[in-house]
């Protein structure tokens, strides 16, 4: 979760994620930051998809997608 210091609190802004596995493809970030990250392969994307992505690069997911 994105913490701003100027809030002192918990926000709505993106936060950065990196995956690394056998079975992504692999992008031309090279730094771990909001900015870089959203420019990635990944790109932008809701928490509630992010479970269905570890598990599917993990290969613990039978099918991903439609």
């Amino acid at each position: 979760h994105s913490t701003p210091s100027v809030l002192k609190s918990h926000s709505w802004h993106p936060v950065p994620l990196a995956l690394v596995s056998p079975n992504t493809i692999p992008d031309d970030v090279e730094k771990f930051t909001e900015r870089d990250c959203a420019k990635g392969i990944l790109g932008k994307l809701y928490s509630k998809e992010v479970m269905y992505l570890l598990l599917a690069c993990s290969l613990k997911l039978g099918k991903f997608g439609a």
